[in-house]
């Protein structure tokens, strides 16, 4: 009597222990190449103390960040976000605030600030050079984030932004 099993060819290919270590070392290769050559997602950061600060290695927008006090930063540029993490230096200068300049932005283009949280929003709009200053409070460390659009919708008990995304009926909440 002839039986109807068929061996299952996946089966045997991965039971067979040269074949597998052959394979497997490909898929290392393969992978390894292609990371090799992949090019890194672009991002620029930099920390330090001082009152100038030059970010240059962006693929998004090269900042430069100019104080007026000395100051401690973190700046990162990244796809459509610039964060800026500023505060005082420890056993430094005894400022409360510093005239912040910000250069390398579009020229002429409204963007959103949003300080320690997205409830803190400002929007601006830089001047013909890419360029806005403003005056930060030091006596805290604070996070920044520029976005090129507002980004925050807030909905509460009487609505909040409601109507700028829907219908608000007050009676249903």
């Amino acid at each position: 009597m002839k039986s109807t099993y068929r061996e299952n060819p996946i089966r045997n290919f991965i039971r067979n222990p040269v074949l597998s270590v052959f394979i497997a070392l490909i898929l290392v290769f393969l992978t390894s190449y292609a990371f090799a050559n992949t090019e890194p997602v672009a991002s620029g950061m930099l920390e330090g103390d001082g009152t100038r600060f030059e970010l240059t290695n962006s693929a998004y927008l090269n900042i430069t960040l100019a104080s007026s006090e000395p100051i401690r930063v973190a700046l990162e540029s990244v796809p459509e976000t610039v964060s800026i993490h500023i505060g005082p230096i420890p056993d430094g200068t005894f400022a409360t605030r510093t005239d912040i300049t910000l250069s390398g932005f579009l020229p002429d283009t409204t963007y959103h600030k949003y300080e320690d949280d997205y409830h803190n929003h400002e929007e601006f709009t830089t001047d013909a050079d890419g360029k806005y200053t403003y005056v930060q409070d030091i006596t805290v460390s604070h996070l920044i984030f520029i976005l090129p659009r507002k980004s925050t919708k807030f909905i509460n008990s009487s609505g909040g932004d409601c109507a700028s995304i829907g219908t608000w009926n007050s009676l249903t909440l």
